[in-house]
């Protein structure tokens, strides 16, 4: 494992992942090459009640490569937060 990308970096534990109370969305951009969609998907899996959204042809930094598309999903996630 790469230095910094476990539990032993300081990443989250699946167990603190799973404790999770708050909304989360995980976003990718569906041409992903650093980080391929399919992870952040099972990434999702790990936290209650967590969204998966997939950006159609946005990659990696899909807030700098669309951010419309980016605004959009994050303003429907403050919305849900908020209440």
């Amino acid at each position: 494992m790469r230095a910094g990308f476990g539990v032993e970096g300081g990443a989250a534990s699946n167990e603190e992942l799973g404790n999770l109370t708050m909304p989360v969305v995980l976003l990718s951009g569906s041409v992903n090459e650093l980080v391929p969609p399919a992870i952040v998907q099972q990434a999702a899996k790990l936290i209650p009640h967590a969204r998966y959204v997939e950006v159609p042809d946005g990659g990696h930094s899909v807030y700098w490569e669309l951010p419309a598309e980016y605004n959009a999903v994050l303003e429907e996630l403050l919305a849900e937060a908020s209440g």
